[in-house]
């Protein structure tokens, strides 16, 4: 069985997008380890976990430190190229693909390309000038340079096609789509009781976590449950305590029990700033579980999403500054009755299955495969 190993700077705990090409590689016959970077140095170094039905290695680099300091990271990173880059080599004879998810992972990959011969797909899952603390005089050579790796992975994957216009009008020859859709999702469930809003995912500045806590103390007939790693985590933990309505879980592992969580839920919410240009070509997985679970969606205006959203009805679209309309989006959506939320799912669920489930994602990653001459 051929080896292939993904590649994410994360701890894995979980992380969907890692996980997601895990799972169809290995429906596609490969043998997967997914190599992450344990910034917390505490994590198992070596686990099996079980992805779309068939058995997977994670394995973690632990290398010391913290989520979303910018420059302060620097050093941090510099030691996890090196521990990346040791792994790779040891492995080279073993190797027959690597799948690199953005740029503090694909420089050791490429470098094991050049010298071994192990073929590189690049996954652009954000690109990084305009989603890390990159400073402004630099966002341009870094994007540059990301245009220019790019340019010498044997293919490349986007998470939606309108990030191509990222590259400047210049896209890679080789790119493919392989959108942020779980690759196994449990039933939704419909449960009576307070209108409950679910969000689980990077507890990061920009996604108005703080201003939801916010607002559903003051609602206290709704109920918000709040789960992730990142930035945030102490700050939102300690805001749960005071507010009665809201529940904090901190990280929620495996996956599937973060899946398990939002089907339970009555809508969910991906809240990011338009003002961040990464933003504006947001195809978050968020957007997919909630389709898929048959759930309504809360986003804001500008942000890439919004556009599916509002034309297929899968939600509410607020003004990312509009805490006002934030509310009333929620109330709105708590005014549902049983067969209101019936059939928004059979009809969100339908459109799903049909352009973003698992067959259609197997497909498109085969497309990929065969662009980097590895199908």
């Amino acid at each position: 069985m051929r080896r292939a190993v993904v590649i994410r700077g994360t701890h894995l705990a979980p992380d969907p997008r890692a996980e997601k090409h895990a799972a169809l590689l290995s429906e596609l016959g490969w043998d997967v380890t997914v190599l992450g970077w344990d910034r917390t140095a505490s994590l198992p170094h070596r686990e099996m976990v079980e992805l779309g039905g068939r058995a997977v290695t994670l394995e973690r680099l632990p290398v010391a430190a913290g989520y979303g300091n910018g420059l302060r990271n620097l050093g941090p990173l510099l030691r996890w190229q090196r521990a990346l880059w040791g792994w790779l080599w040891a492995r080279r004879r073993e190797l027959e693909l690597t799948v690199a998810i953005d740029l503090d992972t694909v420089v050791p990959a490429l470098r094991l390309q050049d010298r071994a011969g192990v073929p590189l797909v690049y996954d652009i899952a954000d690109f990084y000038a305009e989603s890390r603390g990159v400073p402004s005089f630099a966002r341009g050579w870094v994007a540059r340079w990301e245009t220019a790796i790019a340019r010498r992975a044997r293919a490349v994957v986007l998470c939606d096609p309108r990030r191509a216009a990222q590259f400047q009008g210049r896209p890679p020859e080789r790119f493919g789509v392989v959108y942020n859709s779980p690759a196994w999702l449990p039933e939704p469930v419909h449960r009576a009781g307070p209108f409950t809003v679910v969000y689980i995912g990077i507890l990061g500045p920009w996604r108005k976590l703080p201003e939801l806590v916010k607002l559903f103390a003051r609602r206290a007939e709704w109920r918000l449950v709040i789960g992730g790693f990142g930035a945030l985590e102490a700050e939102l933990g300690a805001a749960a305590e005071a507010a009665p309505g809201v529940t904090f879980l901190g990280a929620v592992k495996p996956y599937s029990r973060a899946l398990e969580l939002m089907a339970g839920a009555d809508a969910l919410v991906a809240f990011y700033d338009p003002a961040v240009p990464n933003h504006r070509y947001s195809s978050p997985n968020k957007l997919f579980e909630a389709m898929g679970l048959g759930k309504p969606l809360v986003v804001a205006e500008g942000t890439g999403m919004d556009a599916v959203v509002r034309e297929h009805g899968l939600g509410e679209v607020v003004d990312y500054g509009d805490d006002a309309g934030l509310e009333a989006a929620f109330a709105r959506l708590a005014s549902w009755g049983p067969t209101e939320r019936e059939a928004f799912s059979t009809r969100a669920r339908a459109r799903y299955r049909a352009e973003f489930g698992p067959e259609a994602m197997k497909a498109a990653m085969e497309a990929v495969l065969g662009q980097a001459g590895v199908a």
